[in-house]
């Protein structure tokens, strides 16, 4: 061990540039307990950092490993990641690099969850879930050694350009970002009020450019409606800070309207901020134990989370879950679910039931990976393991058959051949309903139009002009698929 850290020290102070600072030491700040993919609220650092000094990048280092081999749930030695960094170093032709050092550690735990955030994306993390930013409202994920969208907020500019879930992102502003860190696509595509952004996302085999304005994003991603005034619908794309606050209103106004049947929808959720999804079950889960939470610090430390709630609401719940629901999402369907309170229906979940620390160096980066795991009441796993729904249902995917569209008449766009021509593609591309695909040009229908324009970087007119309709023709439907909701329509049924 001290010949490793001997070999460490001299590198450090051998190969990094001198620089004249304070004699400050610097200490990096204490690690942030937060769920996978939640930041602490921060406001932005603009005041430049100078540079670390040969000592303070060391003492930066030892921090760090010392951090990381506590911290880690599953385990790894401090002389493991010095060795890797200094293997790093070897690799980077002898010269040290501060974050290649930081980034060295990470990828030593073996973490497939850790992430290496530069200065700046560090920021834009904290922003991003902060929503003190302007960006599109979506989420990015690594998947397949690229980006991908893994889920869309309902009312944002993303869904309004044409996002789906499962686009790869390849471009962005035409700068490949193939084999980038979700972190660094997400740092590139927020941006100032109001301002484009142009993407190239890969769906199928096909290539789509989309062109998007940034919007200021909130905090809140869920949204209800009640359906048929017996059945109140909750959709939640992420767990944000705000959710809990979001329940509160939605539970009273099912209260007042003396409704029962109560579905969650957490298909598509990523996960978010774990203590919302706590705080939520706590709302709809009578007193009692609801989940277990397990960390490695200095050994294994169990933690039960508990409901207080004496007057927790009966309501009849259905929970929506698919291959996507994870983090957070799985914890709530698993409390819900362990306790009786619900039923689960779809498919599969994501399993993916550990917890990530955010920690900001002094350096101005920033460091994420895996320091626990949450468990069932009765200890069961979650991570790796998912959840099995009590009711498996699977939505069916129809290949879109283009030789069963009307043609247009390009003479006569206005006319109803044209308007049925244009519905039948807009409604192969899910961008509305099957019931909207009707030949009457609504609100809909133009907003609709719009989204295909954004995509097709036409004037965003919303109306069927020529070039549009040229578009909508030549538009490449080989491997696009029409997904019927099955799911849904299956949970409605429910409760009936």
């Amino acid at each position: 061990m001290k010949k490793l850290i001997s070999l460490l020290t001299a590198l450090i102070m051998a190969l990094s540039p001198a620089f004249a600072l304070a004699e400050d030491p610097l200490a990096e700040q204490p690690p942030t307990e937060q769920s996978s993919e939640a930041l602490p609220e921060a406001e932005p650092q603009t005041e430049e950092r100078p540079a670390l000094s040969p000592m303070q990048q060391e003492r930066l280092i030892y921090s760090m490993a010392h951090t990381i081999a506590d911290e880690y749930y599953y385990g790894v030695s401090d002389n493991n990641l010095l060795y890797a960094i200094i293997c790093a170093t070897i690799e980077n032709g002898g010269e040290f690099d501060i974050d290649l050092a930081l980034k060295a550690m990470l990828d030593a735990t073996g973490d497939e969850f850790a992430e290496f955030y530069p200065a700046d994306a560090f920021e834009n993390e904290i922003e991003y879930y902060g929503a003190a930013f302007y960006g599109l409202g979506v989420v990015l994920e690594p998947k397949d050694g690229g980006v991908v969208v893994n889920s869309v907020f309902a009312g944002g500019s993303g869904e309004e350009a044409g996002l789906r879930v499962g686009d790869q992102i390849m471009t962005v502003d035409g700068v490949d970002v193939s084999g980038m860190l979700p972190a660094d696509v997400r740092s590139m595509v927020v941006g100032e009020e109001n301002t484009s952004v142009e993407l190239t996302v890969r769906r199928g085999e096909g290539l789509i450019p989309i062109r998007a304005v940034r919007r200021k994003i909130t905090e809140s991603h869920s949204s209800m409606e009640i359906i048929d005034d017996k059945i109140a619908y909750i959709d939640v794309d992420s767990f944000t800070g705000s959710l809990p606050d979001d329940f509160d209103r939605y539970i009273a106004e099912i209260d007042s309207s003396g409704i029962e049947n109560v579905i969650i929808d957490l298909r598509g959720n990523g996960g978010g901020e774990l203590h919302a999804a706590i705080s939520v079950a706590q709302k709809l889960i009578p007193a009692g134990l609801i989940g277990k939470l397990k960390e490695y610090k200095n050994g294994e430390v169990e933690e039960e989370i508990y409901s207080e709630n004496l007057d927790a609401p009966r309501y009849k719940i259905l929970v929506l879950v698919d291959g996507k629901t994870a983090s957070a999402s799985e914890f709530l369907a698993m409390a819900l679910q362990s306790r009786g309170r619900a039923k689960l229906m779809g498919e599969h979940t994501y399993g993916k039931g550990s917890m990530q620390s955010m920690i900001r160096t002094v350096a101005g980066s920033g460091v994420k990976f895996t320091t626990g795991e949450y468990f069932s009441p009765k200890g069961e796993r979650v991570h790796t393991v998912g959840l099995t729904p009590d009711f498996p249902v699977e939505n069916t995917e129809i290949p879109v058959d283009e030789d069963s569209f009307l043609l247009f008449d390009f003479a006569q766009l206005d006319s109803d051949t044209s308007r049925m021509a244009a519905e039948q593609r807009l409604n192969a591309l899910g961008l509305i309903e099957d019931a909207d695909a009707d030949g009457v040009f609504d609100e809909k229908t133009s907003e609709a139009l719009r989204i295909f324009q954004a995509y097709s970087e036409l004037e965003l007119s919303g109306e069927l002009d020529f070039n549009t309709a040229l578009k909508l023709t030549d538009f490449e439907y080989d491997g696009v698929v029409k997904v019927v909701d099955d799911q849904m329509a299956a949970a409605l049924a429910y409760f009936e």
